[in-house]
């Protein structure tokens, strides 16, 4: 029997049939015996501010239980060795690094650990310079046809947007596929706006995850997604092209990013992408307004897309902040592939193999560069995605 493993891939088989019999490739298939552990979740250096964490992992044949281990250190001259029955496990931790591996307890004996992965539990109101912090799932306050009056400040400043008007509120969204189904706000292009009163704040860096969502493949016009109504100005798409506007008047001139690459260009301007403005010396904002979807208090300058999530800090970010920023959204609305727990396929069924439809690019072992391949002959398959905010990852 020509046997293939293929790691962590999500498979739908589809058995044929022979002489009106469905084969039954369990009944011809010899047991793999696993031995040691592998890892399936989370992926190696993963980042979040939740203090909870479920960690699940390949199972071993024949194991009566499994234990999980944790340290400080990636030598783990200390560690947390715990026992658990199954091959998952959830629990909370303090902020900081963690490292994590498993190994399979078999008829009394450990088996050697598995590969070693990490974690970091961190809150980026530690970093003592937040100005504001806004997120889709968090201080959200909206009516029964998710109509949003408030998005509060998750920051300690409380610079909350507020719309109290009815008709230029944008919409919440609970799930869109392309943020790994995180809700977003929505705004229509017309008339929506959220602002918040600023006093006395500082900005030196300025993070925005958006879209533009409607068919135009340049801005319109001036169309504004986050700005202040007096200062050295945000954030505004700039007419018939794809660039957000830069001058002498704007905050971050010569200091932009997007997808961590130096440019204005916000083209494909339909793409969601991470956008990001550094100052050396913070500018100050004091008796004026900030507004998200809309340019200043000017008319027809609406921004038509989705924003989950602004974050503004006071003073300029360590390297060490500066990545954690990154890849806290980035493990938010683009993890790295992971494509599940590994499984056993064998001769005789096609079987599909999907790595998702959140990515932007794909490309298979086979040369593939669709979304799923199916597949009907034995052997090692991998693929090497591109998330929304360029990240690359790979599973074999």
């Amino acid at each position: 029997m020509n046997i293939s493993k293929i790691y962590g891939i999500n498979g739908t088989l589809n058995c044929f049939k022979v002489l009106g019999v469905i084969v039954l490739l369990s009944l011809y298939c010899p047991t793999m015996i696993l031995s040691q552990s592998s890892l399936v979740f989370p992926n190696d250096n993963w980042v979040q501010i939740d203090d909870s964490l479920s960690f699940t992992w390949n199972e071993c044949s024949n194991a009566d239980s499994y234990e999980i281990s944790f340290s400080n250190s990636a030598q783990f001259t200390v560690e947390d060795i715990i026992s658990v029955v199954d091959s998952s496990y959830e629990d909370d931790f303090s902020y900081g690094k963690y490292y994590w591996r498993v190994r399979c307890i078999i008829g009394g004996s450990p088996s050697s650990w598995s590969n070693i992965r990490s974690f970091a539990i961190t809150d980026l109101n530690n970093f003592g310079n937040i100005a504001f912090w806004i997120a889709a799932d968090s201080n959200v306050v909206k009516d029964v046809n998710d109509d949003v009056s408030e998005w509060n400040d998750i920051g300690s400043n409380n610079i909350d947007f507020i719309q109290p008007a009815p008709s230029p509120q944008p919409k919440w969204e609970d799930s869109i596929e392309k943020l790994n189904n995180k809700p977003s706000m929505n705004f229509d292009g017309v008339d929506d706006f959220l602002e918040a009163t600023v006093s006395n704040l500082n900005i030196a860096e300025l993070f925005v995850v958006a879209n533009w969502k409607g068919a135009q493949t340049n801005f319109p016009g001036f169309n504004g997604l986050i700005m202040p109504n007096n200062g050295l100005l945000f954030y505004v798409g700039q007419s018939g092209t794809t660039n957000f506007f830069s001058d002498a008047s704007t905050a971050f001139i010569g200091n932009n990013f997007i997808n961590r690459q130096s440019t204005i260009n916000f083209g494909p301007i339909n793409k969601f992408k991470l956008v990001h403005g550094s100052r050396a010396s913070p500018t100050n904002y004091s008796g004026t307004a900030f507004r998200v979807g809309r340019d200043r208090n000017l008319a027809n300058r609406f921004w038509n897309g989705y924003v989950p999530e602004i974050i503004g800090f006071s003073t300029p970010l360590s390297a060490a902040n500066l990545d954690s920023v990154h890849q806290y959204l980035r493990f938010k609305y683009a993890p790295p592939e992971n494509l599940g727990f590994d499984f056993s396929k064998y001769s005789f069924c096609d079987t599909t193999l999907s790595a998702g439809t959140r990515f932007e690019s794909y490309l298979w072992s086979t040369g593939e560069t669709t979304e799923t391949i199916t597949i009907n002959e034995s052997g090692t398959y991998w693929v090497e995605v591109v998330d929304i905010f360029g990240f690359p990852s790979s599973v074999t």
